[in-house]
C-alpha cells in the first residue's frame, strides 16, 4: 500500500486499507507518520497461499526529540520500542524497528534535505527528508513469517509505550514477498 494521499485523512484517523489506532499526525507525501503517542497501524490479509512471506517497510523511530534520543542512547535506555509484526493463526512474529540514528549510521543523506545531529550522526528530518531517504532505501525493516493453510495474516507496526516528548515514526512504502510453499522463515 503506497499510502496515496487521496485514500487516507490524518484528521480521521483514517487510511484507507489500514486499521490505524492512536497518534497519526501526518498523511503526506506517500506516508503516514506517528508523533508524541502510541499507536497501531495494522492491514488484515486474507487469500493468501500457505507458505513463507516477508512483509518490508522503510520506517524508523526516533525516541522522543532528537536531544532525547541522543539521551536515551547515551544512558542505555533501549530506543527500539517501535515494532513491525505479523500474526498468523499460529504464531506471532516482531521485530524492532531501526531507531532514527542507528539507521542513519554509514548512509549518504540525499542532498538538499533538512538534517539534524545524534550523537554525531547526521539524522534525516522531517517527512520530506524521510522520503528522500527512503527512496533512496534506507531505513528498510523486513521481517520473515510463515502462513498457514486459513491463508490469513495482519501485519503491521506499534508503539505500546513512548519514552519522550516527541516520539516520532514516519511509515513508507511496504512489500510483501511470497517465497513458496513449506515454512522456511529461518533461511530468510
Amino acid at each position: 500500500n503506497d499510502f496515496d494521499p487521496a485514500k487516507g485523512n490524518k484528521d480521521e484517523k483514517r487510511i484507507d486499507g489500514w486499521a490505524v489506532e492512536g497518534a497519526l499526525n501526518g498523511y503526506k507525501k506517500y506516508t503516514s507518520s506517528f508523533n508524541k503517542g502510541t499507536f497501531n497501524l495494522s492491514q488484515a490479509l486474507s487469500g493468501l497461499p500457505e507458505g513463507t512471506y516477508k512483509v518490508t517497510v522503510h520506517t524508523f523511530y526516533r525516541a522522543g526529540s532528537y536531544e532525547e534520543e541522543e539521551a536515551n542512547i547515551n544512558a542505555g535506555t533501549d530506543t527500539h520500542l517501535c515494532k513491525l509484526y505479523a500474526n498468523t493463526a499460529s504464531d506471532s512474529y516482531e521485530k524492532s524497528v531501526v531507531n532514527l540514528s542507528e539507521g542513519a549510521q554509514g548512509i549518504t543523506i540525499p542532498e538538499g534535505v533538512n538534517t539534524k545531529t545524534i550523537n554525531g550522526i547526521t539524522v534525516p528530518d522531517g517527512t520530506d527528508a524521510s522520503v528522500a531517504c527512503f527512496n533512496a532505501g534506507y531505513y528498510l525493516n523486513e521481517l520473515p513469517f510463515y502462513v498457514g493453510a486459513d491463508g490469513k495474516a495482519t501485519i503491521g507496526l506499534y508503539l505500546k509505550e513512548t519514552i519522550g516528548t516527541n516520539d516520532y515514526t514516519v511509515v513508507g512504502p511496504w512489500h510483501l514477498y511470497y517465497y513458496g510453499s513449506g515454512n522456511n522463515v529461518e533461511q530468510i
